[in-house]
């Protein structure tokens, strides 16, 4: 393969600017309010359960277990070390993207409040205390899947 035909290879996997889109991944992680502990299954679920009721979500299923949700091009999902993953539709402009957090973290709130449990948008990692893995290989399970 010559030099040309790499950078023709290359080429021919763009898209064209107006095709361009933006996909929002926005992780939070639950905290119990009595001890700070991370939130467990069922609350993580009861979360799953609210969205649904409330807003319309369809719940994605690992067997029997709810692992996220996914409307209109957006998914929520339950990743491995707990934490909970928007990861939004493509969309054209960075307000699209700022609506469409804006509009998940309101519907979060109701549900998260229920359970007693804040979701922070950031990373921590215990020292020496590995996150503990929740159910399902979600990123298997999510391959074609909204977001993705």
């Amino acid at each position: 393969m010559s030099r040309d035909d790499l950078i023709e290879y290359m080429r021919s996997g763009c898209k064209p600017r107006d095709r361009w889109r933006i996909g929002t991944e926005h992780e939070k992680l639950g905290f119990k309010l009595d001890d700070h502990s991370r939130m467990d299954y069922d609350q993580i679920k009861l979360v799953f359960d609210k969205l649904s009721e409330r807003f319309g979500w369809k719940p994605i299923k690992e067997g029997d277990l709810t692992i996220g949700v996914v409307l209109d091009g957006q998914s929520v999902t339950l990743e491995p070390g707990g934490q909970f993953e928007l990861s939004g539709a493509p969309v054209a402009t960075l307000h699209q993207t700022c609506a469409e957090v804006n509009s998940h973290l309101y519907q979060v709130g109701p549900p998260r409040r229920r359970v007693a449990a804040p979701l922070h948008a950031l990373q921590l990692a215990w020292c020496g205390r590995p996150p503990r893995r929740l159910p399902g290989g979600v990123a298997a399970s999510r391959r074609g899947q909204p977001g993705r």
